[in-house]
C-alpha cells in the first residue's frame, strides 16, 4: 500500500480541493484544511514509519509543502488561478510521494540525484509561495528570520538523506542571505507582492546552477 501512496494523496487532494475552490468559505478553512493536513502528514508520517530517524526530513518537507500552498490559496481571488493552483498543488504531492516512495521502498526505480533535481524547481515554487505570504501578512523583523529558516531547510533537506554525501553548509548559508537581501530590496520597492516573489524564485534557481548546490544540472 505504501508503494501506491502516490496515487491515492494526490487523488484525494484532488478532490478536497476541488469541493470548496472558494478559499473564503467557512466550511473550508475549519474542515478542509485539517483534514488536508491530516490526510498528508499523515501519509507522510507513514511513509517514513520505520525509520522515522532518518526518513523525518521528508515528513517536514511535505508539511512545509502543504502549509505554504495553503496559505497561499488564501491570497488568490481568481477562478482560473486557483484552479491552476489546485493542479499544481496535486501535481508537487505527486512527484513528491512517488520519488520518496521510490527512494525508500523501490531503489531499483529511483535515478540518481532525482531528489536534488525535483528540488531545484520544487524551491523555486516553494519560495515563490512564501515569500508571497510573508509579503501580504507581515513585514516584521520576525518575517526575515522566518524567511531565513525556510530558505536554508530549503537547500538543505535533500542532503540529509545521503550521510555519504558532504553537506555544503557554507553555500547553503550564503545563498539564503543572498536572498533574504534581495527580498528586503525588493520590498522597498513598489512592484507588488507577487512580481516581487517571482523575481526571488528566479533568483534563488539562478543561484542553485551557480553553486552547483545539487551537483547536478538543471
Amino acid at each position: 500500500m505504501k508503494s501506491k501512496f502516490y496515487l491515492y494523496l494526490p487523488i484525494c487532494s484532488f478532490f478536497l480541493l476541488v469541493f470548496a475552490l472558494r478559499p473564503e468559505n467557512t466550511f473550508w478553512l475549519k474542515i478542509i484544511y485539517p483534514l488536508l493536513f491530516l490526510l498528508l502528514g499523515g501519509g507522510a508520517f507513514i511513509l517514513a514509519k520505520g525509520n522515522f530517524k532518518k526518513r523525518w526530513p521528508f515528513f517536514l518537507q511535505v508539511l512545509v509543502c502543504s502549509s505554504s500552498g495553503l496559505l497561499f490559496f488564501l491570497l488568490l481571488e481568481s477562478f482560473a488561478w486557483t484552479l491552476a493552483f489546485v493542479l499544481l498543488f496535486v501535481f508537487i504531492i505527486f512527484v513528491l510521494f512517488l520519488t520518496f516512495g521510490r527512494f525508500f521502498y523501490q531503489p531499483r526505480l529511483y535515478r540518481p540525484f532525482q531528489i536534488q533535481e525535483i528540488s531545484i524547481w520544487l524551491n523555486f515554487v516553494l519560495i515563490y509561495w512564501i515569500c508571497s505570504i510573508i509579503g501580504f501578512w507581515g513585514e516584521e523583523s520576525w518575517s526575515y528570520l522566518i524567511l531565513v529558516l525556510i530558505f536554508v531547510w530549503l537547500h538543505l533537506y535533500p542532503f540529509l538523506f545521503f550521510s555519504s554525501q558532504p553537506m555544503p553548509r557554507n553555500r547553503i548559508l550564503i545563498l539564503s542571505l543572498i536572498l533574504i537581501e534581495i527580498y528586503i530590496c525588493l520590498d522597498l520597492l513598489p512592484w507588488g507582492n507577487f512580481f516581487n516573489a517571482l523575481i526571488i524564485s528566479f533568483f534563488s534557481l539562478f543561484l542553485n546552477v551557480y553553486f552547483n548546490l545539487f551537483k547536478t544540472k538543471v
